[in-house]
């Protein structure tokens, strides 16, 4: 066999549809990175909300403490500012599990899209991460 016959063997076809496919991994791939990250900042957060809350325990119930709403900051009672904590950590773990969920979506969607495209181009394409 010549190496003209071989290079033609070689040469994959990619339709429009599995270029749709390839886009699609490509473009949730990046999304899956982004969650993760948010996720991670989100998971700090979460982490820093309950030291504060547990800070918050050794004070005595009369103290006033500075609060920061956004920019600003106001004086709240332990009790005030504990409630505030406490409102903070649930919408962040509300928001940690949904980005859990759009994760755990992303992946799959991933997975069923590599198994695709690695059924139809085996080792000629490469759809995991490099270091």
């Amino acid at each position: 066999m010549s190496k003209k016959g071989q290079s033609l063997d070689d040469d994959v076809h990619i339709s429009y549809d599995d270029q749709a496919k390839i886009n699609k991994f490509a473009i949730n791939n990046t999304k899956l990175h982004d969650f993760q990250e948010d996720l991670a900042e989100k998971k700090k957060e979460l982490v820093n909300l309950n030291e504060a809350i547990d800070e918050l325990v050794i004070l005595d119930e009369t103290e006033i403490v500075p609060f920061q709403y956004g920019e600003i900051f106001a004086h709240l009672t332990v009790e005030e500012a504990n409630q505030e904590l406490e409102r903070s950590k649930q919408s962040l773990e509300g928001e940690i599990s949904s980005l859990e969920d759009r994760v755990t979506s992303i992946k799959k969607l991933l997975s069923d899209l590599k198994t695709q495209l690695y059924a139809k181009f085996g080792n000629k394409i490469n759809l995991e991460e490099s270091d």
